[in-house]
């Protein structure tokens, strides 16, 4: 496999066209979801046609979750991937998270309490956070700076909460009344099942690439390729073996294009070097881990945007290439287009 084939299958994996913004999600895997916005764009960009009140619609209707899974982050995930996607990432978030659960002394017990807690504020109907936390203050579990995020993460990796309707003002509720039951499914089928939407989502990508963005051991992971026998193939470039899906098509990337921040043509790899130069990178992501809304030309990283007094502003890698100000101007429409501005 060259370089650019590599591009190409990428491409056309984090590009598949989707009908409706739970499928755009779904065919990812997850879409990282800290700063909503961002995550919502990135759904839109999927699905032709779609604005943000239509994706967030679909977190109002059910369709869509979001949630604290695969790596302790907010996560947008399609609804009927909550359940096996949780009880297999769970654990592991869980496990990231124990140094904050020890340092400010939520031992399991501490939290399984807690958990009952918030099922009794929910049992009338889905609630604010606001709610919630007071909830939790006057059962004492905010008491000596015990933060309320770490409860309420806890109950979201137990399956117990997750993303509730309301477009105006977020809001938790039951994952039992919120998400269609599912039995719960076996971590060897769930492991593969993982692996296999990522690299339909994702692929070419390497059992690193893999690990790092499912928080799973290099050694399930392994396994669950194995397991996966023609449903997935590998390739080689100099080195590395590079895991994908062979029925998908690749896409030559054109253009000038535009994406958000923390977008999975970036956050799922462990290796970006195919889509950015290393010696750009620190221009792209800040140390602390927050990745800033980007801008390629031809598939490759050229460029950073933001929203500014006049509109979108630019800061290109090197020289702004031909046609960069139009390009600006409708994305800027664009936009607004997507904001329901327009």
């Amino acid at each position: 496999m060259t370089l650019e084939e590599l591009r190409d299958r990428r491409w056309g994996a984090l590009m598949r066209v989707a009908d409706s913004p739970g499928q755009a999600v779904s065919q990812l895997a997850a879409v990282q979801a800290q700063d909503l916005t961002m995550a919502l764009l990135a759904v839109a960009l999927r699905c032709p046609g779609t604005r943000e009140s239509d994706i967030l619609q679909a977190l109002d209707q059910g369709h869509l979750v979001r949630t604290h899974a695969i790596r302790p982050t907010w996560h947008l995930l399609a609804a009927e991937d909550l359940r096996w996607i949780v009880g297999l990432t769970g654990p592991r978030v869980t496990q990231v998270a124990e140094p904050q659960y020890r340092r400010f002394g939520l031992t399991d017990a501490v939290r399984a309490r807690s958990r009952k807690v918030l099922e009794v504020a929910l049992r009338s109907g889905p609630q604010p956070r606001a709610v919630l936390v007071a909830a939790l203050s006057e059962g004492g579990f905010t008491s000596g700076g015990q933060p309320a995020p770490l409860f309420l993460m806890d109950a979201e990796q137990h399956l117990l909460i997750c993303s509730g309707p309301g477009l105006s003002e977020p809001t938790y509720d039951l994952v039992d009344r919120r998400v269609p039951f599912a039995s719960p499914m076996p971590r060897g089928e769930a492991v593969s099942r993982l692996c296999l939407r990522f690299l339909q989502g994702h692929g070419p990508a390497t059992v690193k690439d893999i690990a790092w963005w499912s928080g799973l051991g290099v050694k399930e992971v392994r396994n669950a390729l194995h397991d996966l026998g023609s449903l997935v193939v590998s390739d080689r470039l100099k080195e590395q073996a590079l895991w994908f899906d062979p029925q998908g098509p690749p896409l030559r990337a054109r253009g000038i294009q535009w994406w958000p921040a923390f977008d999975e043509s970036l956050m799922g790899f462990a290796d970006r070097t195919a889509f950015v130069e290393a010696r750009h990178w620190g221009k792209v992501a800040t140390r602390n881990g927050l990745f800033l809304p980007f801008v390629t030309i031809d598939g490759r990283v050229a460029g950073t945007w933001k929203l500014g007094p006049s509109g979108v502003e630019v800061e290109w890698l090197a020289k702004a290439p031909k046609g960069a100000e139009a390009a600006r101007q409708a994305w800027g429409k664009a936009w607004l287009r997507f904001r329901g501005q327009a």
